[in-house]
């Protein structure tokens, strides 16, 4: 079953990569997502969008910060999905519309340990080679994971990725109380 969700975000990260202009540096800053308690470094300041979406079944209200900095963007998505049945349920979905917004086939899955998250089966590091719709390659690194029914989708995505920055987004994710 198609979701709203799977349409938006296969569209969304590519609309910010096409609209966001370049960056040859990386300025990282720690930012919070309004009352999630997580915090990450992100290399670039960042726009905050907000959008209702259906995810695992429910309208939720799916909420993303994003910028764009060193060729790539960069962007961590969060949504309330309120009950925890629906948790393992949304993961997934997060991480299906992430190789579906690449036309990715290859996966190369490992696991993600992010100080505070909930442990889930569907929490986890994706790399996926793939194509934007204008047929030029692109790589991008997606970890999903939760906190209680908080979804997250942490987020880099450009044509080539520097493997030390995408190290210090995914290392710098954690809970704070």
């Amino acid at each position: 079953m198609k979701s709203a969700t799977a349409a938006w975000t296969r569209s969304w990260p590519i609309a910010v990569i096409v609209l966001a202009g370049c960056s040859p540096e990386l300025d990282w800053r720690e930012i919070q997502a309004p009352g999630t308690g997580l915090r990450v470094l992100l290399p670039c300041k960042p726009t905050h969008r907000s959008r209702t979406v259906a995810v695992a079944g429910r309208d939720v209200v799916f909420s993303l910060d994003a910028c764009e900095a060193g060729g790539a963007t960069w962007a961590i998505g969060y949504a309330d999905v309120a009950e925890p049945h629906r948790v393992p349920g949304a993961l997934a979905e997060l991480r299906a519309a992430a190789q579906a917004n690449i036309h990715s086939e290859a996966v190369r899955s490992k696991p993600l340990k992010v100080p505070g998250m909930t442990p889930q089966t569907e929490s986890g590091h994706v790399s996926l080679d793939g194509r934007l719709p204008d047929g030029a390659g692109v790589r991008q690194e997606t970890a999903v994971f939760a906190h209680g029914t908080w979804v997250f989708q942490g987020t880099v995505v450009g044509a080539r990725l520097s493997d030390e920055g995408v190290t210090t987004f995914v290392e710098s994710l954690r809970f704070t109380p």
